[in-house]
C-alpha cells in the first residue's frame, strides 16, 4: 500500500489594518482556532499565537499574527509595507489540494485588506524520495494569477499531459 507523503505547508497573508484584535477574531472564526495573545517587543508588540498540542496530519500546527514592522529589525514583508499585520498559517497534510481549499476559504471573505503574500510547500512532492520546496510569491497590489477555488477544478492526473502544450494553455 502506497502512503501519501506528508507535506509541510505555509500560507502567509498581509492585512491592511492595524486592528490586530479584529483580525485575530476573524482568523479564529475562519480557522476554528483560539489564539493566545502576548506582548512580544522582539516581534513588534502585540502578537497572537496558536500552537497545537498535537501533530495530527490535517490539523494546524501553528498560526501567528504579528506586526509587519518591528522597531530595530525593520519590515517582515518589505514588499507589503501597506500591510500593518502579517499572519503565517502552518500545517501538515498528505493532500496538496487542502492548501487550495484553505486559501479559497480565506479568499471567500473578499476583504480587500487581506492580501495573499505567498504559499509554500515542503516535502516529497513527487514521491521520489527527494524533499522539494514549492514556493509561490504574489506581488503586492496586482491581480492574482491563481484563483484557488478554480485552480484544481476538473484536474485529473491521468489525463494531464505535461508534454502537450495545448493542454498546458487551456483555460478553465
Amino acid at each position: 500500500m502506497n502512503k501519501a507523503p506528508v507535506l509541510s505547508c505555509c500560507l502567509t497573508y498581509g492585512f491592511e489594518t492595524s486592528d490586530s484584535f479584529y483580525i485575530a477574531r476573524l482568523l479564529e472564526r475562519m480557522l476554528r482556532i483560539n489564539f493566545d495573545m502576548s506582548d512580544r517587543p522582539d516581534m513588534g508588540g502585540k502578537v497572537y499565537e496558536f500552537k497545537s498540542w498535537t501533530t495530527n496530519i490535517g490539523e494546524f500546527e501553528s498560526v501567528l499574527l504579528c506586526p509587519n514592522y518591528v522597531d530595530g529589525f525593520g519590515w517582515k514583508e518589505p514588499a507589503f509595507k501597506n500591510c500593518s499585520l502579517v499572519s503565517e498559517i502552518f500545517w501538515q497534510t498528505t493532500n496538496l489540494i487542502e492548501l487550495g481549499r484553505l486559501a479559497a476559504a480565506i479568499e471567500v471573505y473578499n476583504d480587500p485588506r487581506i492580501q495573499l503574500i505567498r504559499y509554500e510547500v515542503i516535502g516529497d512532492l513527487f514521491k521520489d524520495g527527494i524533499i522539494h520546496q514549492l514556493r509561490r510569491e504574489f506581488p503586492p497590489n496586482e491581480e492574482r494569477e491563481l484563483r484557488w477555488d478554480s485552480h484544481f477544478k476538473n484536474f485529473k492526473v491521468e489525463e494531464y499531459d505535461f508534454d502537450d502544450e495545448e493542454t498546458l494553455n487551456q483555460e478553465d
